[in-house]
């Protein structure tokens, strides 16, 4: 049951309401929740993966899951990380 409870993450009402959200096309929004649902995720709301290892738990093609994180980027809901993987800076607000 520890397991369990340990990859278990909640997504805020207020993510899918939001009008950031909602402009954002189907593949952006499936790589954000992605990112946020990953047993990958570290507390802090960071990825700690590849792009290789989020390439297979979206199963978007490369080019595609680039132009999401473009996207997301862009549109400032995540950030690169240097040491690899992304930042989703929502959850920081939402864990505080």
């Amino acid at each position: 049951m520890k397991a369990f409870t340990e990859r278990y993450r909640r997504i805020p009402i207020a993510l899918p309401m939001s009008p950031q959200y909602e402009t954002l096309s189907a593949n952006g929004k499936l790589v954000l929740m992605a990112l946020i649902i990953s047993p990958r995720q570290t507390q802090p709301g960071i990825f700690d993966g590849t792009a290789r290892a989020l390439e297979y738990e979206t199963s978007l093609e490369p080019t595609r899951l680039e132009a999401a994180l473009a996207e997301l980027e862009k549109a400032g809901m995540i950030e690169a990380v240097p040491s690899g993987g992304w930042w989703v800076k929502l959850m920081y607000a939402w864990q505080v």
